[in-house]
């Protein structure tokens, strides 16, 4: 993930540039703003009118010039966050695909939401406040080639003074940079709880937890609270000790400056100056401590971002043209899931091309693992599975994905109209309300206040479940991939859906090839091949029929159905 970093940062070279060069005028405006208020003061002191008005006009432009920089600035630096966040997000987006199911269980839901928020902005304000920074150290420069100038002794104790502030600041922020991250890891914790209250809120009511659980939300705040006060007090006390040393410094040289101007040895101009640029000073170190504290979140925030990547794997894919062709699966001697306990545990069997199989078992037999592995949701610690006798792996990701899809037991479907979900998948309306005519759900859409511009609410709670089920049906046929997986869709259905939709499926398999994962007594009978499962193991397959005959194990399983 630092590599991909890197190369966004690279990707906004002409962003950072230009943020480079406003910043830079911007500071160096900001010092020449005291230079001509000081010499114009002194001007007017001296009887010198006409300095003292053409100093001023000067002073009036350059202040015009500044706060018009500053809105150029900003605009610059809205263009360079802007660039990065997106790069940012993308390297995310990226990662999480990386994971596998069980990868992404690892990292709780609160914690990803805040790495995807949160973590990102912190971040990429770091990034594009960095160019606003390297022009302060210029700044810096200037000041105290200034103060050496006007004298010695102000020059050698504003270095001093900034070289003890810097030491104090990095041991301070070490402090601080610990509160840190037990203040974020608590408000990811705060967040995962609130998740857990909102989605579980049926369990809450049905069993009327509210005092088990507030105590527990009340907890969990108490815990943030607790490291946010800290970390906030911490660095208050550090940011205002070392600015409050400046400032009792800043009225000293302001002492020094009089007693130098009582012997003749200073202008009252370069005494105006010396303290402003003390102030300027100030500011500085107001604007590295800023920045140092977006360095330190942003330190605990990459961090955390690179979770992603610790649960992540490259994949080695062979990428080339290769495409599925007949659709004819193989798992030979499958090991998957936890060693001691596998889902599929030295699993194998053919499932031909062009054909409806079903595989069935009782719960927990290992059969969803099989539509996880073909979906390379996660991967298998032992054996091979193929597709047209190609390894899976080797299928360019694009072209397979063309090929495999699946109906799910919980289909999501994202917050817009049931008209944008299909055609998120096929383009051409006509042929959307072809396939939802044949599959009978089209009459069922159109009694819909608004048809097929209803929107799906995020839960997909304002339709029922038959119409949420045909819909996620009709999109996976709408796709016409060769290998089609039902991961026990069928039972959602009343007996009679089941039997139009596998008679729609002896009617079209010709163009697919159907895995169906079920457990009805009506669908088994309808299979041209059944693979019974127990414990991840293969028990028996074959026709319906023959393995009533020939296994005593399924006869008795689909006797107690």
């Amino acid at each position: 993930m630092k590599d991909a970093i890197l190369e966004v940062n690279r990707s906004a070279k002409k962003e950072y540039i230009s943020k480079m060069l406003t910043s830079v005028f911007l500071r160096l405006t900001y010092l020449i703003i005291p230079y001509f208020y000081s010499y114009s003061v002194q001007a007017i002191t001296k009887g010198n009118y006409n300095r003292a008005y053409f100093l001023a006009g000067l002073l009036f432009i350059f202040t015009v010039a500044y706060y018009i920089s500053c809105i150029i600035n900003d605009y610059f630096f809205e263009k360079l966050y802007r660039k990065i966040y997106n790069g940012l997000t993308k390297i995310c987006l990226q990662y999480t695909e990386k994971n596998s199911i069980y990868s992404l269980s690892r990292i709780p839901l609160g914690e990803y939401n805040s790495i995807m928020t949160d973590d990102l902005n912190v971040v990429a304000d770091y990034y594009a406040n960095a160019p606003m920074a390297i022009a302060r150290i210029f700044d810096f420069i200037i000041v105290f080639v200034y103060f050496f100038m006007s004298s010695f002794f102000v020059g050698m104790l504003a270095v001093t003074i900034s070289i003890a502030v810097l030491v104090y600041l990095y041991f301070g922020n070490r402090k601080v940079n610990i509160i840190n991250n037990q203040d974020k890891a608590t408000h990811s914790q705060r967040l995962g709880v609130l998740q857990e209250y909102f989605f579980g809120m049926k369990e809450v009511k049905g069993f009327r937890l509210f005092n088990t659980v507030h105590k527990r939300i009340e907890k969990n705040y108490d815990r943030y609270l607790n490291w946010h006060t800290k970390y906030g007090l911490w660095k208050v006390i550090i940011t205002n000790t070392a600015l409050g040393a400046v400032e009792i410094i800043k009225v000293c040289i302001l002492f020094y400056g009089f007693y130098l101007s009582t012997k003749g040895k200073i202008e009252l101009a370069v005494i105006l100056l010396v303290y402003s640029y003390f102030d300027r000073m100030i500011s500085n170190y107001t604007g590295l401590l800023d920045f140092n504290d977006r360095l330190q979140n942003a330190k605990v925030s990459k961090n955390r971002m690179l979770k992603l990547e610790e649960f992540s794997h490259d994949v080695k894919i062979r990428e080339n043209d290769k495409i599925i062709n007949k659709g004819v699966v193989d798992f030979e001697d499958v090991l998957y899931g936890n060693r001691k306990d596998p889902i599929l545990n030295h699993f194998s069997c053919h499932i031909p091309s062009h054909s409806i199989t079903v595989v069935t078992g009782k719960t927990g037999a290992g059969k969803t693992g099989i539509v996880d592995l073909l979906l390379r949701l996660n991967r298998q610690h032992e054996g091979t599975i193929t597709i047209d006798k190609i390894d899976i792996t080797e299928y360019a990701e694009e072209l397979y994905f063309e090929s495999v899809a699946a109906v799910r037991k919980n289909p999501t479907f994202f917050h817009m109209s049931i008209r944008d979900n299909l055609t998120l998948i096929e383009p051409d309306f006509e042929k959307i309300i072809n396939v939802c005519k044949e599959l009978g759900v089209h009459d069922e859409i159109m009694k819909l206040t608004d048809g097929y511009d209803t929107v799906i609410s995020e839960s997909a709670a304002n339709i029922n479940n038959d119409l949420k089920y045909m819909l996620s049906i009709a999109r996976v046929i709408l796709k016409n991939p060769q290998v089609l997986l039902f991961d026990e869709t069928l039972s959602a259905f009343p007996k009679e859906v089941d039997l139009k939709l596998i008679d729609y499926f002896k009617r079209t398999k010709g163009k697919h090839n159907v895995v169906l994962i079920s457990k009805e007594k009506h669908v088994l009978e309808e299979a041209d091949q059944v693979i019974y499962m127990e414990k991840g193991e293969n028990i028996a397959s074959g026709k319906h029929e023959t393995l009533l005959l020939k296994s005593p194990k399924y006869k008795k399983y689909f006797e107690e159905l």
